[in-house]
């Protein structure tokens, strides 16, 4: 299984939008993902057995939400976390994660940064 087939499946229950590079939808939640750098590992006859795929996620949100009629900041904690610790489940290395918040758009870009192999492709 390809590594966005492995993170479409792995995000799926969340239930925003998950798609490749970029998002063009309406949703105020969403998931981008991208390749950062593949190459080769697990060699054997100077050829690579696996491809070692080092993946980026984006995990896009709204950073304040509508309250009883005022602005309050909106906390995302818990669902960082269980994003996480999805991905992971799914066999991907342990994500690092990095927080920012966009102040031109006010919202918040949770990246993760994980590996996983994928079989190679002869061709």
């Amino acid at each position: 299984m390809r590594a966005g087939e492995v993170i479409i499946q792995a995000l799926s229950s969340f239930g925003y939008p998950v798609k490749p590079n970029r998002y063009d939808g309406s949703e105020r939640k969403y998931f981008t993902y991208n390749y950062a750098d593949e190459r080769g590992s697990d060699f054997g006859d100077n050829e690579p057995g696996i491809i070692l795929c080092n993946m980026q996620i984006h995990f896009f949100l709204p950073e304040y939400t509508e309250s009883d009629g005022q602005r309050a900041k909106n906390s995302y904690t818990r669902e960082k976390n269980q994003i996480r610790e999805a991905l992971f489940a799914a066999g991907f290395t342990y994500p690092e994660v990095t927080v920012l918040t966009e102040t031109d758009n006010n919202s918040i870009h949770i990246i993760y940064e994980c590996d996983i192999t994928e079989e190679r492709e002869e061709v």
